[in-house]
């Protein structure tokens, strides 16, 4: 996952400031642009980061799970910052939503069975690390990344890929909305640490 956020992440929230209801592609035909809108758009962003229309359950795990880490940047690394951090990244639906991503990667071809096998884990020592302790003393882009170094590469599993949806982008064939969906709320002393 890219740290930073994508320009269908920029776009997303360019649109939603400008008050549109809903988001779709604009009319190539009508651009003014010697190349199409979104041209430069990977594949794993077209396929798994589409933009979508407005509500919530349509947003893709993908997309979303960046924005819920961006929305729960840690405001420094002081204690209750890390509190914060934690509350909003494990309170929310990033975890849950996270599989559904990979899976996604996976069915575009994007990841092999193994990959996935590995991230799952990767994932799982992560949270455990970050969500299972009273204050984190990291950020979890760096609880994350001790965890991708130390998690064992999986022996079992293909390690071929096949797109097995080309070039279709609905968010349906991995992934079910159900209920609220987005950052976790940040309660008691810690929100404190979120006033700027």
């Amino acid at each position: 996952m890219r740290s930073s956020l994508s320009s269908s992440v920029v776009l997303l929230l360019s649109l939603a400031a400008a008050g549109a209801s809903a988001l779709a592609y604009p009319d190539a035909a009508a651009s003014t642009l010697s190349t199409p809108f979104f041209a430069e758009r990977d594949y794993d962003d077209v396929v798994c980061k589409p933009v979508t229309g407005g509500s919530e359950s349509s947003v893709p795990p993908c997309l979303n799970i960046e924005v819920i880490e961006q929305k729960c940047s840690p405001n420094g690394s002081y204690p209750l910052a890390l509190k914060a951090h934690q509350e909003c990244m494990c309170g929310g639906t990033y975890f849950s939503e996270w599989p559904f991503c990979l899976q996604c990667l996976y069915i575009h071809g994007l990841r092999s069975e193994r990959d996935v096998a590995f991230y799952k884990s990767v994932l799982s020592t992560a949270s455990t690390a970050f969500c299972d302790v009273p204050t984190p003393t990291a950020k979890f882009a760096s609880v994350f990344s001790s965890a991708q170094e130390s998690v064992p590469s999986p022996t079992t599993g293909a390690t071929v890929t096949s797109d097995q949806a080309v070039s279709q982008s609905a968010v349906s064939l991995y992934f079910t909305a159900t209920g609220s969906r987005g950052p976790g709320k940040i309660t008691g002393d810690a929100t404190a640490a979120t006033a700027s």
